[in-house]
């Protein structure tokens, strides 16, 4: 399936929405990052494309480009919870992007990494997938 770079992100987004932990309000990498709940677990979702190469060579309409980036889903909860709603939340997120692929985009290598408490009452986790899709020219 050949997916252009506005389709790519509108399926991972839609991926995402669908599947994502019930609940639990999502702040875009592009909405304000100064606006996040207050005292309930939230994430913060980023999508960040970071290579790409030309796969094939031919025709015009039938060169093969592969895409590649990085989702980082930042996963907050207020300190003093010891983070066992953040770790809920991650692994949830985990599961879901373990070898998924949908609509034409393959995730992998997917992980969670502690942050840990961020200075503004926020105890954080970042589960990082990579993503790649291809595009036909």
């Amino acid at each position: 399936m050949s997916l252009t770079y506005q389709n790519a992100v509108a399926e991972m987004i839609k991926f995402f929405n669908a599947n994502a932990p019930s609940g639990v309000p999502v702040i875009w990498g592009s909405d304000d990052p100064n606006s996040p709940p207050d005292n309930e677990e939230w994430i913060r979702f980023n999508i960040r494309h970071n290579d790409g190469f030309q796969a094939s060579m031919g025709s015009p309409g039938t060169n093969r480009f592969e895409r590649q980036g990085i989702i980082t889903i930042q996963i907050f909860q207020p300190e003093g919870g010891h983070g066992l709603g953040a770790q809920n939340i991650a692994d949830e997120i985990v599961t879901l992007y373990s070898g998924a692929n949908d609509n034409g985009i393959e995730y992998f290598d997917t992980f969670a990494r502690e942050v840990g408490n961020d200075g503004f009452g926020w105890y954080q986790i970042n589960v990082v997938t990579t993503f790649r899709y291809e595009q036909i020219t």
